[in-house]
């Protein structure tokens, strides 16, 4: 007598956002990963990599239908010389199972470097990263604003003996959503 090999469905699939560089382009990427178990009929899920200006509504730029029963994982990328909100959208079938989400929402700038974590080691303050709802408020930039803030810096941290050469200065906000407080970061 045959005893039934028990088989786990497919429960997990992992879907990421990332950069990479082809032939000097830089470019937004969206993987999606197969991760445990067998893989049911159908599975062809849809991934479209896809985005927006604040306020906007997404657009796709890149899309692949990928057979989860032929190959573990699948890509879209695309190139970007614009800041812009990006996420992964996958859709399709898994088994008897919809598919149907969008990853998390995050800000890419123009060199497809995503808005960064950061804790300014002076002031404790962390690195504000704007919500993907805001609205384009585009500031001037004042021209002066690094020398004003070193000024302000130095009176409120007089032993913080800085070599200002090193460090790159910014808003903690994006001038182009409003601007807001500025903060010290070390240059890269």
């Amino acid at each position: 007598m045959d005893t039934p090999t028990a088989t786990t469905p497919v429960a997990y699939i992992n879907v990421s956002l990332s950069t990479s560089k082809d032939s000097d382009k830089n470019r937004v990427k969206a993987t999606i990963t197969r991760t445990v178990g067998t893989v049911p009929s159908p599975a062809k899920i849809t991934l479209k990599l896809q985005n927006r200006l604040t306020g906007g509504s997404f657009v796709t730029q890149q899309e692949k239908t990928i057979n989860l029963k032929t190959t573990k994982s699948g890509s879209v990328k695309y190139g970007t010389t614009k800041s812009r909100i990006w996420r992964a959208r996958v859709t399709g079938k898994l088994g008897i199972a919809d598919v149907d989400y969008n990853t998390y929402s995050y800000i890419y700038n123009k060199k497809c470097i995503r808005y960064p974590s950061y804790t300014e080691p002076y002031t404790g303050k962390k690195l504000y990263v704007p919500p993907t709802n805001l609205k384009v408020d585009k500031k001037k930039r004042d021209n002066a604003f690094r020398d004003k803030y070193i000024a302000d810096f130095q009176k409120k941290y007089p032993k913080a003996n800085l070599n200002w050469k090193n460090y790159d200065i910014h808003h903690m906000r994006p001038l182009k959503y409003g601007g807001l407080m500025l903060l010290v970061m070390d240059s890269p």
